[in-house]
């Protein structure tokens, strides 16, 4: 079976945040979840499990507080191994960044664009399948989190996940939610494939990675999302407009959206 025929298959086998991760991986880009305040923890949980065992990728849950230094920040997207040297996670799943101060905010926007981390006087550099990954609650008193505006410059997408739309691993793992605050800054290291669930390699992500630039997009299709860029820019409900990173990625994500949606149909 190529490539092509197992993306089509495990795309209707994803939930919701599993598939949130494959555009993300794909797309080599980072994004947004937002909980409630009475589940960020499953959420969190729910997401560390997906990248370990959907994805086989190395990560770790950091809580975030406005004491939380950047030294701490440091320590914790890092796995730390007697008998390797230091390395930079695969998946960093930032829980409740959006109280995280404002110099460690820009250093994960800088972490986020080159994937490196200076260290105890060493660069270190993450893989190509590195994800940052900030959770939030959800405020409808607020326009949007209270993140740096160019790191939410740079998140590809963002999804909400209500406690309503389920938890695949969570609900059937050994360890469940309650009481998972101790999570944090565990790094959670790839298990061996799990038959009951969906499997998605590295080879893979980079296949859809590949394929998706092949899309090409008619002279309509452009016009048409260049349409909705304008209206959005002079849309008083939009607050800080649209950069033009945005409008990047928005033509990005449709031509991803464009192949996922194709290979679905099939």
């Amino acid at each position: 079976m190529d490539d092509l025929q197992v993306i089509s298959g495990l795309a209707h086998e994803l939930s919701d945040l599993e598939l949130a991760l494959l555009i993300c991986l794909g797309g080599q880009e980072h994004c947004l979840i937002e909980a409630t305040e009475g589940n960020i923890h499953d959420v969190a949980a729910e997401l560390a499990l997906i990248c370990s065992h959907t994805y086989g990728l190395t990560c770790t849950i950091v809580e975030f507080s406005d004491t939380t230094s950047l030294e701490d920040f440091r320590d914790q997207v890092c796995s730390h191994s007697r008998n390797k040297p230091a390395s930079i996670v695969d998946v960093v799943i930032a829980k409740n960044f959006d109280h995280a101060p404002e110099s460690i905010q820009v250093e994960a926007l800088e972490l986020m664009r080159s994937r490196k981390l200076t260290t105890g006087g060493n660069v270190l550099e993450a893989s190509t399948h590195f994800l940052f990954i900030p959770i939030v609650v959800r405020d409808s008193a607020q326009v949007r989190p209270k993140l740096n505006a160019h790191l939410n410059d740079n998140l590809f997408i963002s999804h909400f996940h209500d406690s309503e739309d389920g938890y695949v691993y969570l609900e059937e793992d050994d360890w469940m939610s309650e009481g998972q605050e101790s999570l944090s800054s565990v790094v959670r290291r790839p298990r061996t494939q799990d038959t009951a669930h969906s499997s998605i390699d590295h080879e893979l992500l980079d296949a859809l990675h590949s394929l998706s630039k092949t899309v090409k997009a008619t002279a309509e299709l452009v016009r048409y999302q260049q349409d909705i860029v304008v209206f959005l820019r002079l849309s008083r409900a939009v607050a800080g407009g649209i950069s033009a990173r945005s409008s990047i990625q928005f033509s990005k994500l449709a031509k991803y959206d464009n192949y996922l949606s194709h290979r679905m149909s099939q």
